[in-house]
């Protein structure tokens, strides 16, 4: 009875019809894939980084963007080696 009322309540009153335009899936030009398919290049990642806000995490881990701001030089020279 509970699925039976559940489904009149929220059943659509309007027929399903889809109104994906097809042409738009193609918006992803040769360039702009072979440019998307590159390496991320560090200064990327530098630019993203410092243009958030100081109190945001970027991850799960809770970290602030200060403490990557701060942190990074050191932990590339680590990551790298001398």
């Amino acid at each position: 009875m509970f699925i039976t009322d559940f489904t009149a309540r929220f059943k659509s009153a309007q027929a399903c019809t889809s109104n994906i335009d097809m042409e738009m899936l193609n918006l992803v030009t040769a360039e702009d894939n072979q440019s998307l398919l590159q390496p991320i290049q560090e200064t990327e990642i530098k630019e993203a980084l410092f243009q958030m806000d100081k109190f945001k995490a970027p991850g799960l881990d809770g970290f602030g963007t200060t403490f990557f701001k701060t942190t990074g030089i050191l932990l590339k020279m680590i990551s790298v080696g001398p």
